[in-house]
This record gives structure tokens, C-alpha cells and sequence, in this order.
């Protein structure tokens, strides 16, 4: 068992039995490496043998953000890179896309859906959040857990 496995089933029981999309909510100081989306992808293919597709749901774009956005662009074109490059050699199809919202779960025939966003972007009311990480100064709250 891989170390993701757990984290990936309760992704797929989320998406599958609340028919609520799961979205990875981290705080402003946390970031997902690459790395972490591939195996976590992994796991989920092979939780599911269902193609995975990642919603990093940002702000709107500005002109305040135009830096920001367009870093944002090449690391989602890198992540892409890398999930089609590690996907093809193990059998699984995996993409991100820079979103305004997080999608709804498309069914269990369709490919599985999950979001990543900040802990500052409202959440639509057909998702579920799941918290990763805590604030430096609350080491009480590192459970990451789904709310009701």
C-alpha cells in the first residue's frame, strides 16, 4: 500500500457516495509539488481505473494577479507534463486545469474530478472540503478532515 492510498479512497468515497466533489483546500504558506499530484493521481486510477482531472480553482484574473496567473500557467503546464509523462508509462490519464470553479462530480462513468484551492476561495455548494495542513501557530488542528 502506498502512502496515498488511504487519502485516495476517502477522495473516492466522497465523490462517490455524497456525489460532492473533494477539494485539497490549503492554507496560503502550503503548496502541492508536483510530485504529491502524480502519485496521488496514481492512486486514485488505480482506486477507480477512471481518467483523474484536477481543478485548481484560482481567482479571476487581473491585472493585480497578471504575475501570479501567468507563473500559475507554466507550473500547471509543467504538472501536465509530468502527470501525461508518469500516466502514459503506468497505464493512466490524468490533467489539471486552471478554473474560475471547481466542477461538479461527473458520475462514476465519467473521469473523477477533484479541486485544489486556497483556503480564501469560497467553495461552491457542491463540493466538499478537505483541509490540509493548520496555521503554524494551531498545532492542534493538523487533522485533516472532511466537513460535513
Amino acid at each position: 500500500m502506498t502512502p496515498l492510498e488511504p487519502i485516495a479512497r476517502q477522495i473516492v468515497r466522497l465523490s462517490q457516495e455524497r456525489a460532492r466533489t473533494p477539494v485539497l483546500v490549503l492554507p496560503k504558506y502550503l503548496t502541492l509539488r508536483p510530485v504529491f499530484l502524480v502519485e496521488l493521481c496514481d492512486a486514485l486510477a488505480r482506486e477507480t481505473g477512471r481518467a483523474v482531472r484536477i481543478d485548481w480553482c484560482r481567482p479571476m484574473p487581473s491585472v493585480a494577479t497578471m504575475l501570479s496567473d501567468f507563473a500559475a500557467r507554466l507550473r500547471a503546464s509543467s504538472i501536465n507534463r509530468q502527470l501525461q509523462r508518469e500516466g502514459a508509462e503506468r497505464g493512466w490519464q490524468a490533467s489539471l486545469q486552471i478554473t474560475a470553479s471547481i466542477s461538479r462530480p461527473g458520475g462514476v462513468q465519467r473521469q473523477l474530478i477533484i479541486g485544489w484551492t486556497g483556503d480564501t476561495m469560497p467553495l461552491p455548494a457542491w463540493t466538499i472540503p478537505i483541509h490540509l495542513g493548520s496555521e503554524p501557530a494551531m498545532p492542534d488542528s493538523l487533522q485533516s478532515c472532511p466537513s460535513s
